[in-house]
């Protein structure tokens, strides 16, 4: 007799058998199965609970919050393929920049703007796409030696000249910013500003990281890690 209320009615007939075998009914004795397991998660992740309620509170206090969702499970997803892109692929940098870039697309779109029709947004976006995989890519070059030995794949380990690499990107990302002031007619404070003050540290960048100097690496970006067994082994460019 195929069920009139209650869940297993409104599931597709072939379905409810298999239900009825779940106990989906009956859920008492799924929840105290698996009630440890709950338990056990909530006591393990509570700081990651805080956070993902904050990140929820924050998306709630925007214009369009439900638009502003759209793009943010997309975001967190792609997140997830950091570390496998880092096993399976030379250009983890490329892969976690999108979900970082991203959002600039969500927070444009949350305000009334659509991020796909106006070009000052698209350049702004490749700004801070290449500058995330600049930025990675340096925090990488501190472990470069490390990675070596561990079959961790990176543009840092692929591209071991750190001048070149920060140089070329470093243009090209100068170059989005300049393309988003001209193209949102921006005053010349922000070309002197933003654009020559990131080309300025761009520079500085070009002329102190070095794999022999895997500290600076660190002091830039505040994440220093010993390697008292990698130096010699990472000089590889100077």
């Amino acid at each position: 007799m195929i069920p009139t209320k209650g869940v297993l009615s409104k599931l597709p007939s072939s379905w409810v058998p298999y239900a009825e075998l779940s106990r989906i009914e009956k859920p008492g004795g799924l929840y105290g199965f698996y009630m440890a397991y709950l338990i056990g998660l909530g006591y393990g992740y509570m700081w990651y609970a805080a956070q993902t309620v904050g990140a929820g509170a924050a998306i709630a206090c925007l214009p369009s919050p439900m638009l502003a969702l759209a793009y943010a499970v997309p975001i967190q997803l792609s997140v997830s393929l950091y570390p496998l892109a880092k096993r399976h692929t030379d250009f983890p940098q490329l892969v976690l920049s999108a979900p970082i870039a991203g959002g600039v697309l969500m927070a444009a779109a949350s305000l009334g703007m659509d991020p796909f029709t106006t070009s000052a947004t698209g350049f702004l976006f490749m700004s801070h796409y290449i500058w995330t995989t600049i930025f990675d890519y340096v925090n990488a070059c501190q472990d470069t030696a490390d990675d070596i030995k561990a079959g961790v794949r990176s543009m840092a380990v692929r591209y071991q000249n750190t001048s070149l690499f920060i140089s070329t990107l470093g243009a090209a990302q100068v170059g989005c910013l300049a393309a988003t002031g001209v193209l949102a007619g921006f005053s010349p404070v922000y070309m002197i500003g933003a654009v020559g003050g990131n080309a300025l540290w761009l520079a500085a960048m070009v002329l102190t990281v070095k794999r022999t100097r895997p500290d600076i690496s660190a002091a830039l970006f505040a994440e220093y890690h010993s390697k008292s067994d990698g130096l010699e082994d990472a000089e590889v460019d100077e």
